[in-house]
């Protein structure tokens, strides 16, 4: 999937005292969202990220990002996982410049969970699948740190049944040494000592 973004504009050709004469123009940006060959690492402007944890933040982080950004951050995971986003650190232009993350591999109105901008903002974001998809964008005005964030695999609930299988093993281990030990108390209890035999 590819965005494609549209500069037209008007480029004068030459002016003479009657007349000026302009030709239309156009210059078109691609930004794929998803692609590897981008930095790998913090503070670049977009990668694939498919390990179960990892971090990224906004171009040029802890430094002020450049203008008239938009990186795309995919993230996803092995099948039957989920994955736990947190915002651990924020600050954007108010008005024009935003994280947007989105539930799944798509972009769009109705997997949107969120779109944050301003200050202090602190979001822990958690996916319904295997896959998140995070927009951030900056506009031609003020630049700010951007942000910082962490992903990791949602645990919740493979801790529960890993709680519970151990638990429940447990439980029978400790019900067998019980009836081992109820059976050699048993044993020893019971047991009579044989009779002395005398020959005389």
């Amino acid at each position: 999937m590819f965005e494609i973004y549209v500069d037209y504009h008007a480029v004068e050709l030459g002016s003479n005292a009657d007349t000026t004469q302009w030709q239309w123009a156009w210059n078109a940006t691609v930004n794929p969202w998803n692609y590897t060959t981008v930095q790998n690492e913090l503070g670049s402007c977009g990668r694939n990220y498919t390990d179960g944890e990892g971090s990224f933040a906004s171009p040029s982080y802890p430094g002020h990002y450049p203008s008239q950004q938009d990186c795309y951050y995919y993230i996803t995971v092995s099948a039957g996982n989920q994955i736990v986003f947190d915002l651990k650190e924020f600050d954007t232009e108010v008005c024009c410049d935003f994280v947007e993350v989105f539930d799944g591999d798509s972009k769009s109105v109705t997997t949107s969970m969120g779109k944050y901008f301003g200050s202090n903002v602190e979001a822990e974001i958690k996916s319904t699948g295997r896959s998140l998809f995070v927009h951030f964008h900056s506009d031609h005005s003020k630049n700010h740190r951007g942000f910082f964030a962490t992903y990791r695999l949602w645990l919740e609930g493979k801790e529960s049944s890993i709680i519970v299988t151990v638990a429940a093993a447990i439980g029978a281990a400790s019900a067998v040494l019980l009836v081992v030990i109820a059976i050699i108390v048993y044993c020893c209890v019971t047991k009579k000592p044989a009779p002395d035999q005398h020959h005389e």
